[in-house]
Parts: C-alpha cells; structure tokens; sequence
C-alpha cells in the first residue's frame, strides 16, 4: 500500500473516531412527555449484519409510531416514564430506547433495541 493512501485511510479513520466519541460524550435531552418525540422523522438505520437502509418514523401525539424501512413497515408504541423513552413495535418484534437529542436547534433520535440488531438514526423532518 503506497504512502499517500496509508494516510488517507489514517485520516480517515481519525475522523470517524473523532465523530463516535463526540457523539458519545454529549448526554442525551431528557423526555418530560411524549409531546417532544411527536412529528416525522427520517434516517438510516442498520437491522442485523445489513445494510444502512433509510428509515420513515413518525410518532403521534397518542404514542403510537409507524416506522418503514426497505420493505418493511411496523406499529407500535412509545412510553415516556422518568424522563427517559422506550418503543415497542411490531413485525417483526422490536423494543428498545429512544434517545432525544437537542443540538443547535436540531432534534434527532436515536433508536437502539435491547434485543435485535436494530440501531437508527433520525432527525425531524
């Protein structure tokens, strides 16, 4: 491998850990209620060993949420309980966190299952 593409790969790598970890140390907005989780998101997520796919959320004032993803589509449901938030959905079965981010007047979400290889990231759209 020449020299010029060592570093270019080195960089590269650099830039990602330096986005992971920062990602990492900023703490998430606590939930009071369902109202800040209300709207239509879009993203990526990751199901499995797959591929990143886009991802359609959209979250009601009545904490029922439809989320589609290639050619899947799920219902299910949002709780809110001490400032934190979790998702049940079906099919296939799928629950997790939510987490809410709040940067720069930005709102995005992160959805990461307890059980499934199910990882996604969205912002409001």
């Amino acid at each position: 491998m020449g020299s010029g593409r060592w570093w270019r790969r080195s960089a590269a790598c650099v830039a990602v850990i330096a986005v992971v970890t920062g990602c990492a140390s900023v703490p998430p907005t606590p939930v009071p209620s369902i109202e800040p989780l209300v709207g239509k998101w879009s993203g990526t997520v990751v199901v499995g060993r797959g591929f990143q796919q886009f991802l359609y959320l959209t979250i009601n004032p009545d904490q029922s949420l439809t989320a589609s993803w290639g050619l899947n589509w799920a219902w299910g449901k949002v709780t809110v309980a001490n400032g934190q938030a979790s998702y049940q959905m079906n099919p296939p079965p799928l629950e997790g966190s939510i987490r809410y981010y709040r940067s720069d007047g930005k709102d995005s979400l992160v959805l990461d299952d307890l059980f499934a290889d199910f990882y996604a990231t969205v912002t409001r759209q």
